[in-house]
Parts: C-alpha cells; structure tokens; sequence
C-alpha cells in the first residue's frame, strides 16, 4: 500500500483539506508535514511501501537529493528531463518557445550589452530546469540583471544556471493537464491573457485540451506523470511546460479527486520506479493511444 505525504502550508496554496478528503473518500494512507523553508530534514513515516510526495518544489528536490527518501518514494521527478532541454526537444514546433536561446547568468552579467544577444526590448526568459528559481515571465533587460543580481545574492541561482530566452509570444489562454500512465486525469483552464482566474472547461474545451495534451504527453512518458500546460496562441495550441507532478497546483480543488484516483492507481499497478525498458513500452502504448 501507499502512503500520501503531504507538506502543509505550501508558498503556492494550501491544498491539504481537499486532499485529506479525497484520502478519505478514496479509502488511502496518509500523512500531513510541515516543513519549514531552509530546513533539509524529511520526516521518516516509517511506511513499508511507496511514498507519494506532494509539496513544494524545495520538498521535491530534498526527497530526490536524499537518498534514503528518495529510495522510498514514488517519485516521478527527474532534474534532467524536467528541463527544457529535454522536453523542448522531444516536442518540437510544439514547443511555445521552440528556437528559444540558452545562456546561463553569467552570459547575461557579462554581456556588453542587450542587442548582442538578439533580442527587442523585452523578452520572455525562465529556468532551464523545473526547479522555480525565478519567475519565468517576461521581462525587460534592467529588471532580469537586477533580479540576476538578487538571485545571486540569496543563492537562488549561479552564474552557471542555464535559462532560456525567447522573443515574447501572444497568449490568449492557458490551461492546466494531469498526465498520468498514458492518460489525460483532469483538464482546467486557469489563465486568460495575464490575468489568473480559474475556471471550469466545457465539454468541447475538455475534449480539445485533454486531446492536444495526451497527443505530445506521449513524446514525454518516459515521465509516466506529469503536469503539462496548453496555451491558445494565434499559431493554435502550444504546449508552455510541463511540471513536477508532485508540486503543481491544482487551482480548481474540484479536480483534486480525479487525479488523486488516477495517480494512487497508477502507483498500486507500478509500485516501484520503471526501468528504461519500462520507459520506452510505456512511450509505445501511449502513443498507440493518441487519438488520430
């Protein structure tokens, strides 16, 4: 059996009264933590069987950073293909920021000046890897050396940190998919322009999203879970990221059961982490299961 970990108090929101009540529901294990920022120390539950983790990015990166957590853990975060480089690549033109540039910091600090790396007045920048260190937004050249500057100072990057940099790229909508062994579990859309504000899909929107997601998921299963966001451009649909699973907010709680259900199933018919043969099966099957 398995055990639901749960760090209460998240930066990002505070889900754990919806996911002790799916717990309930659904008849699982679990468990509810603090754990308090800069503080290293994982709980041992003492649980013999997997552990599924959900909190912030920090707790994710403890767990796959201890060893003794991490060999407990279900976990389906990996620091190398939770990365641009690597998505980026498998997707393509489906890729919202497909020929983007990478730098690391130090390429910034020491540049001449702006217009030698190509770009206008403002441009869209974020993290190479999925490990939050800055805001991955738009920005102008002042305020990325000043935010580089104070990142550097609180250790929240290196002058080594890669980043990726693109020209700004129109948006109208965004939504929000759980991809999980093959499957899309739930679809919500939760940004319209700039504006965050939550809402619940219709039908067609569902049927859209979910098949656009489930369609480039299936380039990514080496993940077996995973969060992935789908953007309405003027190009059509693009793919804006993909994210930790165990750290991504759900921002409608109505969706928590689904993936919850899906992901405890998941877990019970794959206890253990896949091998690369398993990796590339499960890439076969789901792409065996994309709509035509």
């Amino acid at each position: 059996m398995q055990l639901w970990a749960v760090q209460t108090k998240l930066a990002q929101e505070d889900a754990t009264k919806f996911l002790v009540d799916a717990f309930q529901k659904l008849g699982l294990n679990w468990a509810a933590f603090p754990v308090r920022p800069f503080e290293h120390h994982i709980p041992d539950f003492q649980w013999d069987g997997p552990i599924v983790y959900y909190g912030s990015t920090g707790l994710v990166k403890r767990v796959w950073e201890n060893e003794t957590a991490r060999a407990g853990a279900r976990l389906f975060y990996d620091p190398e293909r939770h990365a641009t480089s690597w998505y980026g690549a498998r997707l393509g033109e489906a890729w919202l920021n497909h020929g983007a540039q990478r730098f690391t910091v130090g390429d910034i600090l020491d540049g001449p000046d702006f217009a030698c790396f190509g770009f206008g007045p403002d441009f869209f920048c974020r993290p190479d890897r999925d490990l939050k260190a800055f805001a991955g937004k738009v920005y102008t050249y002042g305020e990325f050396l000043d935010l580089m500057k104070r990142s550097l100072d609180h250790d929240a990057v290196t002058r080594e940190t890669v980043i990726v940099m693109n020209a700004p790229t129109e948006i109208e909508r965004e939504y929000r998919t759980w991809w999980i062994g093959g499957e899309v579990a739930a679809v919500v859309g939760y940004k319209t322009g700039d504006r965050v504000k939550p809402w619940d899909v219709s039908e067609d929107e569902r049927c859209e999203i979910a098949a656009y997601s489930k369609e480039h998921g299936a380039h990514l299963a080496e993940l077996e879970a995973f969060v992935l966001d789908v953007a309405v451009t003027p190009r059509g649909l693009r793919v804006v990221e993909i994210n930790d699973i165990h750290a991504s907010g759900f921002y409608l709680t109505e969706h928590i059961l689904d993936v919850v259900a899906e992901l405890s199933n998941y877990v019970a018919k794959n206890p253990t982490q896949c091998s690369d043969e398993d990796y590339h099966r499960n890439s076969l099957v789901a792409a065996l299961k994309v709509p035509k």
